[in-house]
């Protein structure tokens, strides 16, 4: 099995995934990507699930390297300067590590949030079903913190698949599709029947 070791990070990077739905009824807030959009984005580059966990970047830089074999990685999220072994690469697009390669990475720019997302998706053990950190309630894998320098994260090695690119709309369409997404997901159909609001004596009451 391949890993990518941190060599070096900021704050605010951890692993997330799409969080833990429903755990609000434990005390628990349901932590996750703070980009969902973006971490979909990076997980389709390399063919995981949209919500897999994946290497949330905060602001500040990073530096990954491969070992035990190469390591192939989808980019999306807040852009910011990238090159593996000194070759630039594109975000929005998948890239091959190989074994002993490092991953550079940028501050970010025009946003704060980037997603790495590692092929096979980040070995851990699920917390309520999720491997997102909450390093307040002490959830999360493989870490339950954020990540720091010589932390090693297993993933599955690279299968050797061609390369992708994804094309995002516009940051104002962007910004748009995410909050339509966030408010359809809030919205909950029910039975007229069982409506909380209805006049006083019934519906048709005088």
């Amino acid at each position: 099995m391949s890993k990518l070791v941190v060599t070096s990070i900021g704050p605010a990077s951890s692993v997330q995934d799409g969080g833990r739905p429903g755990s609000q009824r434990y005390g628990l807030v349901p932590s996750g990507a703070m980009d969902r959009l973006a971490l979909a984005a990076a997980n389709t580059l390399v063919g995981n699930d949209l919500f897999a966990a994946a290497v949330e970047i905060g602001p500040f830089g990073a530096a990954l390297t491969a070992r035990g074999g190469a390591v192939r990685i989808g980019l999306a999220g807040a852009a910011r300067n990238a090159d593996i072994a000194g070759r630039a690469i594109a975000f929005d697009s998948s890239a091959t590590l190989a074994d002993g390669e490092t991953l550079n990475l940028g501050f970010a720019r025009g946003g704060s949030f980037s997603y790495l997302a590692v092929e096979g998706g980040i070995v851990g053990e699920p917390m309520f079903g999720s491997l997102a950190v909450n390093a307040r309630a002490g959830l999360g894998s493989p870490y339950p913190r954020p990540l720091q320098a010589g932390d090693e994260l297993q993933t599955a090695k690279a299968s050797g698949a061609a390369e992708q690119r994804i094309e995002l709309p516009p940051a104002s369409a962007l910004a748009m599709a995410s909050a339509l997404a966030l408010i359809c997901a809030s919205v909950t159909v029910v039975p007229y029947a069982s409506q909380l609001f209805q006049p006083i004596g019934g519906v048709g009451a005088s």
